[in-house]
């Protein structure tokens, strides 16, 4: 991947990275979905960044910039996964790489609060 990040200024702009465009491009379904969240946001939006903030060192986490369908190379695997978006943020502890997988009504696993519950003393 070069180091030239393309711009979006629609939703329809995300769609071209999309591993099968033609099947997730849908109505309901979560990469469609995401999409027009994540692009009306202009970046992190409210309702994610409530809950990343309840980490003390997530508060004030700003977002220097986002990479949709970001493909990260998995050792051992057949092909890359592909995060929804990549996020490489800032607070004022320092930089912040998340990695978001969004869902509809596909299951995925223990929510972010049941996760942290978890792993949060």
């Amino acid at each position: 991947m070069g180091k030239i990040l393309i711009p979006a200024s629609s939703p329809e702009d995300w769609k071209r990275f999309l591993a099968e465009p033609e099947k997730q491009w849908r109505r309901g379904y979560s990469a469609r979905s995401l999409v027009y969240c994540w692009q009306e946001a202009g970046g992190i939006p409210q309702e994610v960044l409530s809950v990343l903030e309840q980490i003390p060192s997530l508060r004030g986490l700003n977002t220097i910039f986002a990479i949709p369908e970001h493909k990260v190379p998995l050792p051992g695997g057949n092909r890359s996964s592909q995060n929804d978006v990549w996020v490489l943020g800032e607070t004022k502890n320092g930089l912040v790489s998340i990695a978001v997988e969004g869902k509809v009504s596909e299951h995925f696993g223990p929510t972010v609060g049941e996760w942290f519950s978890e792993c949060m003393p």
